[in-house]
């Protein structure tokens, strides 16, 4: 199949962040040259990165023009429409969506919870035959992908029934005949991935917010159209079906399915819930039958990834409720059977020695125990999964926040140690965070005995070290952001450029001996240079006077400043 994945990334756009890492239940991202790529393999399509990505890299397939082929290819096209449409459009008359619907091509739309139902009445019959002591729903494909990827050997607790949209599709064909195009819409995007398993069945999968997008590209306004109570659902409403939605929806509808007194019911929403839930499920007691209902998406599919409302779950709960009927108003059936086994891609977890997890940890600068922040930058929930995640090829090293930040210091370090000017750098309170060693041969005195014992002077007060401290006061209640001046120190003559750090929460100083040959150089040609720049202009002005070359003093100068450089860099055979 020549189709992207459901959930991809656009690497151009990914901006370093790893906010998807930290959220993807299954840590189903790699980083590939700083860039999270979402690994198919891996993922279970939650849509949970796509949610959370702050600059919208992680995109959803958009498979509106396969609709809109559809529609040209088939004389026949019907829309099967998620149950969670009531709380998409809370404010449309179900007539109203129809015949806007309708106006895009279609023949008719018909409710998927009219699948839901058949998928009710089929797993009350499964629990009865199969005899197993738990049995997790599989109307979810989020958590079907779950539990066949990471939960392999619970995969035959599994009902191994169609989800309600491919029962539902199964249906209408039977109905309304095999040759029908179906494209569904819903706000899930783990049903595109349905859509791509399933072709016989279900032809497009959709989303509320294509189809959303669908009617303002046709100008089509649902709210604007009249109500028409002949505009019904195809081939009659569904009744308790349209609770599937939201939390126990599932089990609410097999009770009007028939009795459910003899099982214990449950229902989870929510990945990590779900999860938690599944890794002890074998230690429920026995002698009683349980039926496990999951929903990926917390609160279930009405807080789907592409649903369009932002109302809270207890508002779009109600209106579930209001919408859905206990009882059988008419009745659906299949000729053939609506089970399916699912299919299971049980992943190999490689595990890795503590020696192997070491030596990666080495490769961050982390030594010990003491080193392992598990600060969760990275994305991941411990310093050790960090480390297998680059055993694994997913993670690199620059992920780690900490590892940065030392490299950077380092760095930063190395260049202030390389410089032949001496550096100190201070707080408010004029306690030094950090020098070079040139610095501590500048001052002399004390703080050399300092340094042996400190390198780096961190947190010596300046005012015991130098008698120029002041000029550092200074410059924190100064508006300049840089202030050169000459100072006397002892015998030496120094060169002090003072500048501000951090919004002047911390003050740089450079400082240079002019009295050593190669300084006394550079500070002239810095004195030659500043007297151009003040000079020039007033040359300008006289230039028409004068009738003569009006930049001679300038090249005068700049004479100057040439002999002074190459005297910087004698020839050898001098």
């Amino acid at each position: 199949m020549n189709k992207i994945d459901p959930i991809y990334t656009e690497k151009t756009e990914c901006q370093d962040c790893y906010k998807c890492v930290r959220h993807c239940p299954v840590k189903a991202i790699t980083v590939e040259d700083g860039s999270a790529v979402v690994d198919s393999e891996l993922c279970i399509f939650c849509g949970k990165c796509v949610e959370i990505c702050p600059v919208g890299a992680k995109r959803i397939r958009l498979d509106l023009s396969l609709a809109k082929q559809l529609l040209k290819q088939k004389d026949r096209v019907y829309v099967s429409l998620a149950p969670s449409y009531v709380t998409e459009y809370p404010d449309i008359h179900p007539s109203q969506l129809i015949q806007a619907i309708k106006r895009l091509g279609f023949r008719g739309v018909s409710e998927t919870a009219i699948g839901a139902q058949l998928v009710s009445d089929e797993c009350l019959s499964y629990i009865e035959s199969e005899g197993r002591k738990f049995y997790i729903s599989s109307a979810c494909p989020v958590t079907n992908n779950l539990i066949s990827k990471y939960f392999p050997d619970i995969k035959d607790n599994v009902t191994a029934i169609m989800s309600p949209v491919l029962a539902h599709c199964t249906f209408l064909k039977q109905h309304l005949g095999d040759d029908i195009g179906i494209v569904f819409i819903s706000p899930c995007i783990a049903k595109k991935q349905e859509a791509d398993s399933y072709p016989d069945v279900m032809d497009v999968s959709i989303t509320f917010r294509d189809l959303n997008q669908w009617f303002e590209e046709e100008q089509i306004k649902p709210e604007y159209l009249r109500v028409d109570e002949a505009q019904q659902p195809v081939p009659f409403a569904a009744d308790d079906g349209a609770y599937y939605p939201i939390d126990g929806g599932m089990s609410r509808s097999m009770k009007a399915a028939g009795s459910m007194d003899d099982i214990v019911v449950m229902t989870f929403s929510g990945i990590r819930d779900i999860k938690d839930a599944l890794k002890d499920i074998e230690k429920l007691p026995d002698g009683k039958t349980y039926f496990i209902e999951v929903l990926a998406c917390e609160g279930g599919c009405v807080n789907g990834p592409c649903s369009q409302t932002r109302d809270s779950t207890i508002v779009k709960n109600s209106q579930i409720l209001n919408r859905g009927k206990d009882s059988r108003s008419e009745s659906a059936s299949v000729k053939e059977s609506i089970k399916m086994e699912i299919e299971t891609a049980g992943l190999h977890k490689k595990q890795y020695t503590l020696s192997q997890l070491h030596e990666a940890l080495l490769s961050v600068g982390k030594y010990s125990t003491r080193d392992e922040l598990n600060c969760g930058g990275c994305g991941y929930n411990s310093c050790k999964e960090f480390a297998a995640a680059m055993i694994d090829g997913k993670a690199e090293k620059t992920m780690c926040v900490s590892y940065m930040r030392k490299l950077a210091t380092k760095k930063a370090n190395a260049l202030m140690q390389a410089m032949p000017s001496g550096v100190v750098i201070v707080d408010k309170d004029l306690r030094i965070v950090d020098c070079n060693k040139k610095f501590v041969e500048l001052v002399g005195g004390d703080a050399e005995f300092v340094y042996e014992a400190n390198p780096g002077l961190e947190g010596a007060y300046l005012k015991k070290l130098i008698d120029f401290h002041e000029h550092f006061s200074n410059m924190f209640n100064s508006d300049n952001a840089e202030l050169t001046i000459n100072i006397k120190n002892n015998d030496k003559y120094l060169n002090l450029t003072l500048f501000n750090i951090e919004d002047q929460r911390l003050v740089g100083g450079i400082i240079q001996d002019i009295t050593t040959p190669y300084i006394q150089r550079d500070h002239v040609i810095l004195k030659a240079k500043e007297v151009i720049r003040k000079n020039l202009t007033t040359v300008q002005q006289i230039a028409f006077l004068l009738g003569e070359n009006a930049s001679e003093s300038e090249v005068m100068l700049q004479e100057i400043i040439d002999s002074f450089g190459s005297a910087q860099h004698p020839r050898k055979d001098s």
